[in-house]
């Protein structure tokens, strides 16, 4: 199973500093996505159009490993669909890929020259990625700087953003797939196609 996930996606290029276009990145994604759900004894088919864009969105080392730990876990899990998506969240695939990676290079400028690492409080990516996404880029990098301007204060940068994060969702100003509300005449809701107004389900986490 290694060997054909191998063949398929070549993940050990890019963890030896190979480099991957852009262009083969996303096939190398798309062809392992068909692999899985030709021999990965999934017990369901990875949804292509879902995984596929939500994968694209990452770097291709993420991307990679995300479906390296599927040949792990995937014939166990019921939803595999699900689990790549919730996974792909996690790492910032809610929003858009030039927002997330805007957001990434944010966060390591703040860690390596803003001080946060020399005084042993680096903000931990993995944990601030997906609740950064739940919100426009914009709002995200606004958010960063106001930890920038304050970090002599904050002992705990990523509790902090976190924390932030989680009093926005629970005043219904972000959530997953903002990016598709671009008409919302508030944070709580957007309009459909004739105009109606639609209350915004902030409730579902990441397809499970």
């Amino acid at each position: 199973m290694v060997r054909a996930l191998g063949t398929a996606l070549s993940p050990s290029s890019s963890m030896k500093g190979e480099e991957v276009s852009p262009i083969e990145a996303k096939k190398k994604i798309d062809r392992t996505i068909s692999w899985y759900n030709k021999h990965g004894g999934l017990q369901a088919e990875l949804d292509w159009k879902s995984t596929s864009t939500r994968l694209k969105k990452l770097s291709y080392r993420q991307a990679t490993t995300i479906l390296k730990k599927l040949e792990e876990t995937g014939p166990t899990l019921g939803n595999p669909t699900g689990w790549v998506i919730s996974q792909c969240n996690k790492m910032g695939a809610n929003g858009t890929k030039a927002g997330r990676e805007k957001i990434g290079s944010t966060i390591l400028w703040w860690n390596r020259h803003g001080g946060l690492e020399a005084e042993g409080k680096a903000i931990r990516y993995d944990e601030v990625a997906g609740p950064l996404s739940n919100v426009p880029p914009g709002r995200a990098l606004a958010i960063l700087k106001e930890l920038g301007e304050n970090k002599d204060k904050i002992h705990d940068p990523t509790g902090w953003i976190v924390g932030y994060m989680r009093k926005l969702e629970n005043q219904g100003e972000a959530g997953p797939d903002w990016w598709r509300k671009e008409n919302t005449p508030r944070w709580g809701g957007w309009k459909d196609q004739q105009g109606r107004g639609q209350q915004a389900d902030w409730s579902r986490k990441s397809w499970k």
